[in-house]
């Protein structure tokens, strides 16, 4: 093999350094920069092209595919890479996958943007990352190696910019027929002073909340939302309807909690709103016509933060909504000790018990080995310590963590419950999940 010794040398100066080149020829700098890393005997594992990256989408037989590919090639001591590629936002074309590097001890993630630039230098930029899963001489699969997944869309938000050539490439994504509705809200329309008493957003304005029913079972639904301010637009629907994409609007953000990830939301770049003013509401129609084919068949305006889009549910109808994004988990706390006591407040966390305490220990016990030493009275397991102060909390629900906490701010999180984001270096996380802890002081 091309390259038996790999050095880090390329490593950092792929990461850290960006290279300049004609847009023509991004791709074979691309392959340049690859071949680097992996040599020229590399094993191929798949090259996939999406029209848009991010609703890729992979069924279960090709991963598998790429698995077995991956898995043969390390064993034999073989590098090998796999790719994904399309159009992502900002005019930009995006490659993502994974290389293994057997000789040196490493599966690796990388991704790689390609400017769709129109002048004569473009900026592109390769990015490489350690996969922290097992894979020595085991199975490699994308998901429990590298946290790669290729079989549901990894973000399913979409950023359109103003007349890009994707915007007109969304229909790829929908069914043969369906129905437009809108609505939302412009800034003279207050909902009624329904306010989150949060933000969403680094505007100076407390977001709004929009409960949306839709109840609508003769086709599948595309959705228009739009609104002034800062908004969470929380979906939910009967259960014969079928949700088919939404595309979102505004001055400020906008944000859909309650889908799946598997429903895209198209989030054009533009400021586009759904109210009552006639001429707001022929640029929204424009808009549909042109990105989706059909005209919007009714507006609905909301009324006390609620809004039914379709038919009014008739009594006994199911309704459901996707726990994975509640309204909770877009809100900006604010720093501190502030942001907790807010978290407390809004349902988020709570102050753990000792009975948090206990549980968690008796986890840690199960999985200490019986070592041969001198019996201690109850057992000889060392007894681990957790400190239970004003500074240990329950996670309940999704949620952002507060920047600058307390040193050492502890978070019990139970089965059931994501792991909060936006951990920075000095807060330890209890997962009952994985019954791993997570932070510098485990």
């Amino acid at each position: 093999m091309t390259h038996s010794k790999y050095s880090l040398f390329f490593f950092l100066v792929f990461v850290f350094s960006a290279s300049y080149s004609r847009a023509d020829s991004a791709n074979q700098n691309f392959k340049r920069r690859l071949h680097y890393l992996v040599g020229e005997d590399v094993i191929p594992c798949g090259t996939y092209e999406f029209e848009i990256y991010k609703l890729r989408y992979l069924p279960t037989q090709e991963i598998s595919k790429i698995s077995d590919c991956m898995t043969n090639a390390y064993r034999s001591n073989k590098a090998f890479y796999f790719s994904l590629q399309g159009p992502e936002d900002n005019d930009y074309n995006f490659i993502n996958g994974m290389i293994g590097l057997p000789e040196n001890g490493g599966v690796y993630r990388y991704s790689y943007r390609i400017p769709d630039c129109k002048g004569m230098l473009c900026n592109d930029s390769f990015n490489l990352s350690r996969c922290r899963g097992k894979y020595t001489n085991d199975f490699i699969d994308p998901k429990s190696t590298c946290n790669f997944s290729l079989d549901k869309l990894e973000s399913s938000t979409i950023n359109l910019k103003s007349n890009n050539h994707l915007c007109e490439s969304i229909q790829s994504s929908l069914p043969d027929s369906f129905t437009v509705f809108g609505a939302g809200t412009f800034k003279r329309h207050n909902l009624n002073k329904r306010k989150l008493g949060l933000k969403i957003d680094t505007s100076s304005y407390e977001a709004n909340q929009v409960d949306v029913l839709v109840n609508y079972q003769q086709t599948p639904v595309v959705l228009f939302l739009g609104a002034y301010e800062p908004t969470v637009w929380n979906i939910s629907w009967s259960e014969k309807t079928h949700i088919a994409s939404v595309v979102i609007g505004g001055f400020y953000r906008q944000a859909i909690a309650g889908l799946p990830p598997n429903i895209p939301i198209i989030d054009f770049c533009g400021k586009f709103y759904v109210n009552d003013n006639q001429d707001d509401l022929k640029e929204v129609d424009r808009l549909s016509n042109r990105l989706l084919g059909p005209p919007i068949k009714m507006v609905y305006l909301p009324k006390d933060g609620k809004v039914v889009v379709g038919n009014e549910p008739i009594d006994g109808t199911k309704i459901v909504t996707s726990p994975g994004t509640p309204p909770e988990s877009f809100y900006i706390l604010p720093a501190g000790q502030a942001g907790l006591d807010v978290a407390i407040a809004q349902g988020l966390i709570r102050m753990a018990t000792q009975e948090d305490v206990d549980d968690w220990i008796d986890i840690v016990l199960e999985n200490v080995p019986i070592i041969d030493m001198l019996p201690i009275t109850g057992n000889n397991k060392s007894q681990p310590k957790i400190l239970l102060d004003d500074h240990t909390y329950v996670a309940l629900k999704p949620f952002k963590l507060p920047s600058n906490l307390p040193i050492f701010s502890r978070f019990f999180v139970p089965v059931g419950v994501p792991v909060p984001t936006g951990q920075e270096s000095h807060e330890i996380i209890y997962d009952f999940n994985t019954r791993k802890c997570y932070g510098l002081a485990c």
